[in-house]
């Protein structure tokens, strides 16, 4: 073996390559001024070289030869090892790096990002209150409760405990939060920035499951006095039975489930009979702004407007003076029912989910625009019928005129969900016609 040279006694040696002992193998290149350390050995009959950084001190080069060495001979690759090591060492810093950079995108972080562009591309131009509701539902709900949190972390366990209060007691505040989230997290996975795949604000994905026995008891008590959707059939059958046109007015917005101002101020114009469509012009509705406004008619919406003359281009023309039915012509109309419905029944047409103050069931006039609307709803997503799975959950909304308040469904708009909604307005309208269509048979 190799004497084993000192440092001295390297400074010493003349130009040109020597072997310095201490870890076999280990040699010295010395040239002109400049010093350097390299290891050397056989794999497959073939001389193998490993160089060492100029600089090193001697005591730092046997070391690092030794580890060498001993790779060698456990028939590992010393070169092989230092790239592995250094790659090893890459990814860990790149880890690192993108755990600090994740650390930074907080849901208030994002959230914030995402009403910042909102605004830019005017996504509230023709809706002068959007950016105020948002902002008051971010700074009220959601920041509070997910503000700190790690968007990437969020859950939909995390969802759920948020929306449990709220899905039952507040359903209308609940949607709106729930649509407010859900466009908030798809924003970020389109983006692609923030570490986020997969969106945990999904009624179809395991958020729709843990809401799902709260679901089956939402009655929509924060929005107006609605009837029990089993109800339904037997009221619109007392409505066409009444005839006149504030009474077929209200049944034609139960079956079509629309706000009575359209209704009301509804033209002939706007009917379009052979495609079963009613197209509701802007000015006709409550919600301005750029906004989905064709109903879908089913057999049974055609069939009330069958029954209505044509007088002018109303189609539920006030009776005194042939203009307009007056915004009070529902309540008055049903207040008057109710009453003849208690003398008989004693119940009336109520709402019996409403609660006082006390926490006490305190029976309430039914509203058209809760009948119209909150029972449709209610009827479309109950489970003991099946329809909460039998129909698309967000043609339903389109059903109602909600605007799509998701910018980045791209390719899942599925036109307007044409197809889907066709099939819930077909069913609600034989649902809501099935007591009148009993008796029809029975007097047949």
């Amino acid at each position: 073996m190799n004497k084993t040279l000192t440092h001295k006694e390297i400074q010493a040696l003349p130009d040109g390559s020597h072997a310095i002992g201490g870890v076999k193998g280990l040699y010295v290149r010395k040239r002109a001024e400049q010093t350097q350390y390299f290891l050397r050995w056989k794999k497959d009959g073939k001389q193998q070289t490993r160089f060492y950084a100029i600089g090193l001190s001697l005591r730092e080069v046997r070391e690092i030869a030794y580890r060498d060495r001993q790779l060698l001979n456990l028939g590992l690759d010393p070169k092989e090892e230092e790239k592995k090591a250094q790659a090893a060492k890459e990814a860990e810093i790149e880890a690192k790096r993108k755990e600090e950079e994740r650390r930074r995108f907080t849901f208030r972080l994002v959230s914030d990002e995402w009403l910042k562009e909102q605004i830019q591309i005017q996504r509230w131009k023709n809706n002068v209150t959007g950016e105020k509701h948002a902002r008051q539902r971010l700074n009220k709900y959601l920041l509070p409760a997910f503000g700190d949190k790690l968007i990437s972390e969020i859950t939909a366990q995390d969802a759920f405990l948020f929306f449990s209060p709220l899905w039952t007691a507040k359903s209308g505040t609940a949607d709106k939060l729930y649509d407010l989230l859900k466009a908030i997290f798809n924003w970020a996975i389109a983006k692609g920035t923030y570490q986020i795949t997969e969106n945990p604000i999904n009624k179809r994905g395991a958020l729709g499951i843990l809401l799902e026995p709260l679901t089956k008891q939402r009655t929509d008590t924060d929005n107006h006095p609605s009837l029990d959707f089993h109800e339904v059939p037997q009221f619109i059958e007392a409505l066409t039975q009444l005839g006149s046109p504030s009474a077929l007015a209200v049944a034609f917005s139960i079956v079509t489930a629309s706000r009575f101002k359209a209704v009301r101020c509804a033209e002939w114009s706007e009917i379009d009979l052979k495609n079963k469509v009613w197209n509701i012009p802007e000015e006709h509705d409550k919600m301005k702004g750029r906004r989905m406004r064709q109903v879908l008619l089913s057999d049974e919406a055609i069939e009330l407007l069958s029954y209505l003359p044509r007088v002018n281009n109303y189609l539920f023309p006030s009776g005194s003076h042939l203009g307009k039915l007056s915004e009070n012509a529902p309540s008055m109309l049903i207040r008057g029912m109710d009453t003849q419905k208690a003398a008989i029944d004693g119940r009336g047409w109520k709402d019996f989910t409403r609660r006082n103050g006390a926490g006490k069931i305190e029976p309430v006039r039914i509203t058209q625009h809760g009948t119209a609307r909150a029972s449709f709803r209610t009827w479309a997503k109950n489970d003991e019928l099946g329809n909460n799975r039998k129909f698309d959950q967000e043609a339903v909304e389109l059903c109602l005129l909600h605007a799509r308040k998701d910018t980045y469904r791209g390719a899942y708009d599925r036109s307007q969900l044409l197809k889907e909604r066709r099939l819930v307005m077909k069913e609600w309208g034989a649902f809501c016609f099935s007591a009148l269509r009993a008796s029809q048979k029975e007097g047949a």
